[in-house]
Parts: C-alpha cells; structure tokens; sequence
C-alpha cells in the first residue's frame, strides 16, 4: 500500500519544477513562498514601521520545552510537498491539474497570511536555545515576528483537508483512506510541534483555525476546526 511518506518530498518537488505542464504553478508557488514569508518578515524587522503584538497566553508556561520536537516542526513544507509525488505516483498524468491546483493555492494561503502581516506583526516568548543545530537554523532564518496567523497550522490543516478533498474526488479506497488518515495524524503532529519547540502561543492555533475557515469555508469548516 503506498503512503505519501515513501518519497522524498523535496526532490519530489524538484521534479514537479521539471514537468512543463506544471513548472508555471511550481514556480509561482515558491516565489509566493518565499516573497511572502522570508523576504516580509525581513525586511518589517529591519524597518520597524509595522506594530508588533505579544500574543502569548498563561497556558503557554504549562506546556514544556521538548527540543526534540524540532524535527516534526521543520516538517511542514515537506508535509505539503509529499501530497505531490503520491498523487502523480499514483494518478500520472490525470493528476496534473489536482497538482497545478495544489500549488497555486499554497501560494494563494502564504499571500493570505501576508495580508495580516503588513498590518500587524505578531511574537512570543522563545527561548534562545541553539544547542541542536536545527534550532540555530530556525534562529537565523526566523525573527520570528509572524506567529499569527500560523502559516505551520495553515499548511498542516490545509494539506490534510485538501488532499482528503482529492482523495474523496477520487472514489476514495482503502488506500487513499490510509493515506487521507496518515496526512491528518502528520497535520495534528504539527500543531503540536509548534508548542513544545516554543515557536507559538496556544493562541496561535485558534487564530490560524479561524484564518482557515476565512481563506476557504468550504475546505475548512468551524466545525472541522472546533
């Protein structure tokens, strides 16, 4: 039975970049990406003209710090991407449009999120923890200024809800309902990560749900985000 976690998810998208047909929504995708996240949040911290809000939450002290947790939290842009090679795996050609699709709506999501960032800008209370490289990656890349609305929750909930949208277009099966079941298991397990690594506030989540059911109703419900 395949899973989406049998591919290597970055070089699977690599080589989605290769296909003609959906090289266009590739691209876009990643431009969105890293237009919208990396190079915004930069240039607000240097420029210090967009207010910053502390949203942390009392809750937020009774939750620990579990740095082991960091491996799970940086796998939410390949959790998104092995929605790709299994659907081309097992799909081929007639998965090329549900794949174009995909990728225009992950640029879509981060675009949506940057409209909350241009007007607000969002922290909490994270430890200065860099005795795991990883952290140090997170530490240099992250001034951590975008903590709502959470782009880790929005990818998460928005992979598992859209790749079960899919799966149900499909005819279902056993298969893609295993498939549909390991995505939502992999979305969950992020929306914890971002706890125990201290990347968020409890408040994070609520807010990144709500944003959901404003991006697209029909994809994310309140009662699916309740």
């Amino acid at each position: 039975m395949r899973s989406p976690y049998d591919a290597s998810a970055r070089s699977a998208f690599a080589g989605t970049l290769l296909v003609p047909a959906l090289r266009p929504a590739a691209v876009r995708c990643v431009l969105s990406i890293f237009g919208n996240f990396f190079m915004r949040q930069h240039r607000y911290a240097l420029s210090g003209r967009i207010p910053v809000s502390r949203v942390d939450h009392p809750l937020d002290a009774r939750i620990p710090f579990v740095p082991s947790w960091i491996d799970v939290y940086l796998d939410f842009v390949p959790f998104w991407m092995r929605v790709l090679p299994f659907l081309l795996a097992t799909r081929g050609r007639r998965a090329f449009a549900q794949v174009a699709d995909f990728c225009r709506e992950i640029g879509r999501l981060y675009r949506f999120a940057a409209e909350v960032y241009s007007r607000n800008l969002s922290t909490t209370d994270r430890p200065f923890y860099v005795a795991r490289t990883k952290f140090l990656f997170v530490h240099l890349l992250d001034p951590h200024l975008m903590c709502i609305p959470s782009l880790h929750v929005m990818v998460a909930v928005f992979a598992h809800a859209k790749f079960a949208r899919i799966a149900r277009s499909l005819g279902g099966g056993e298969g893609l309902a295993a498939a549909v079941e390991e995505m939502r298991r992999g979305s969950l397990a992020i929306c914890r990560a971002i706890l125990f690594v201290k990347q968020h506030s409890v408040n994070c989540i609520g807010a990144s749900l709500y944003a959901m059911t404003r991006f697209d109703p029909d994809l994310s419900s309140p009662e699916a985000a309740e």
